[in-house]
């Protein structure tokens, strides 16, 4: 998540310096099959050896707002490509 997160934040940036290709560029290592992921599946009880991933920190947004914030910037990148 943290890296997602820094990922957004470099496209906003980007997008603030009307660097368009550079923001197009970042925006496409964002999977959106993060957004698709069902948290109310049942998960697998770990193994023996498996890592065990904790709960992110809490100046991290929910994946809700994650997904927000990217599709905002998205329609951001979008309607500066239609204004140039």
């Amino acid at each position: 998540m943290q890296n997602f997160l820094l990922l957004l934040s470099q496209v906003r940036l980007c997008l603030d310096r009307q660097d368009y290709v550079r923001a197009q560029i970042l925006s496409r290592k964002i999977s959106t099959r993060v957004f698709e992921a069902d948290p109310s599946k049942e998960k697998k009880k770990p193994k023996e050896g498996d890592n065990i991933v904790q709960d992110a920190p809490a100046d991290i947004p929910s994946l809700l707002e994650l997904k927000r914030i990217y599709y905002e910037l998205m329609i951001r990148y979008v309607m500066l490509l239609n204004l140039n």
